[in-house]
C-alpha cells in the first residue's frame, strides 16, 4: 500500500524542470528543428536556427506557461549575471535593415542572438555565452503590468542546438 501511495505521490507532484532535448521548432515548417528546455514555471525556451541568403542566424524564442501573458514589451535577459541584452535593441537593428530581428506576441516572444556568414560559433560570438554559461535570466513585463523573471539551465544546449541544426557548437 505504501508503495502504491509514493507512486500516486510522484504521479501529482509538478513537473520539474527537464533537460535540453531537441524536437519540433515552434513553426509551421514541420521539418525545423530547435533546441528546447522547458524550465519549473512552465515555460519553454527555443533556440532555432535559420540559414538563408549566404547567412546563418540562430534565434531564442520565449513561449510564457501557465496562462501567462506578456504586456507587449519586449524581454531582457543576461547570462550568470552578465550584461543585460534588450531584445527590444535587437528589433530595433533588424528594422534598421528592413529585418524582423523580434517579437513579442500575446504569450511568445523571440529574438536573434547570432548571425554569421559561417556555421561555426566561435568563442567570440554572442551565442558562445549560451553554451558556456550555467543560466539565462529572463525579465519581462507580464499583462497584468507586474515584472517577472524566469531562469533556464544552459547545460546542454549547445548539443541539442547542434542535433538540431547541424551548427559546429564546439568552437
Amino acid at each position: 500500500m505504501r508503495i502504491l501511495a509514493f507512486i500516486l505521490c510522484l504521479l501529482v507532484t509538478p513537473a520539474a524542470a527537464t533537460d535540453w532535448t531537441t524536437g519540433p521548432a515552434p513553426s509551421d515548417d514541420p521539418t525545423m528543428q530547435a533546441a528546447t528546455v522547458v524550465n519549473g514555471d512552465g515555460h519553454t525556451l527555443y533556440l532555432w536556427a535559420r540559414h538563408a541568403d549566404a547567412r546563418y542566424q540562430v534565434f531564442a524564442e520565449l513561449h510564457l506557461g501557465r496562462g501567462e501573458a506578456f504586456a507587449g514589451t519586449p524581454p531582457t535577459y543576461r547570462i550568470d549575471g552578465g550584461k543585460t541584452i534588450d531584445t527590444k535593441d535587437i528589433g530595433d537593428q533588424g528594422e534598421e535593415l528592413g529585418a524582423l530581428w523580434a517579437h513579442v506576441g500575446k504569450d511568445a516572444a523571440f529574438w536573434l542572438v547570432w548571425t554569421s556568414i559561417q556555421d561555426s560559433i566561435l568563442p567570440s560570438d554572442a551565442l558562445h555565452d549560451w553554451f558556456a554559461g550555467k543560466e539565462i535570466e529572463i525579465a519581462y513585463k507580464a499583462a497584468d503590468g507586474t515584472s517577472k523573471t524566469t531562469t533556464f539551465s544552459l547545460t546542454g544546449s549547445a548539443s541539442a542546438l547542434h542535433d538540431a541544426t547541424g551548427l559546429d557548437t564546439r568552437p
